[in-house]
């Protein structure tokens, strides 16, 4: 799978094992993410392989444990809606809206233009579309699901260059 990103700076974003014959930074050399000498994280200083790539764009799930969430770990996450709960319902229930939201985190060396699309139980949902991150930023994401029945569920995210995130849920109808 190739990374998105910048068309004309070449092959970004993933890596099949530092191709270059080097450790370029990244997440290591058995496979995994590598983007040109930054890792996610960094500040993007340094010298990265290739001389004068413009970057890459990689969208990740952040780590909503980190982002005031209180130890719930990675994106996505399914709750009640507040705009559409008119009996306080305390727990997902047919009776009120469920929303999911996580946090997108540009963890590549260039801004991007791209989408979100996400389904429930393969069902598409709304898109979040249109959206722009620069390098090292982060932006929170909202899909108002509607009523969705009793039962179990899962929500997936799919993020730009095909990062997935999946959330599995219940709905009551007591």
């Amino acid at each position: 799978m190739g990374g998105d990103g910048d068309e004309s700076s070449g092959d970004q974003g993933y890596d099949s094992g530092g191709s270059s014959g080097e450790d370029t930074g990244g997440y290591g050399d058995a496979g995994g993410y590598q983007d040109s000498g930054y890792g996610y994280g960094d500040s993007g200083t340094g010298e990265g392989s290739g001389g004068g790539d413009a970057g890459s764009c990689l969208i990740v799930f952040g780590d909503m444990a980190l982002a005031g969430y209180g130890g719930i770990g990675a994106a996505p996450l399914v709750q009640i809606d507040p705009d559409d709960n008119p009996d306080n319902h305390v727990v997902l229930h047919i009776g009120a809206g469920c929303q999911a939201v996580w946090l997108d985190v540009n963890a590549g060396t260039a801004a991007c233009d791209y989408s979100d699309t996400t389904d429930v139980d393969g069902t598409a949902q709304p898109s979040v579309d249109n959206l722009s991150l620069g390098p090292q930023q982060s932006d929170w994401r909202t899909v108002k699901l509607g009523r969705v029945s009793a039962g179990r569920h899962t929500f997936t995210a799919t993020l730009n260059g095909g990062t997935q995130g999946t959330h599995d849920f219940d709905v009551s109808d007591t």
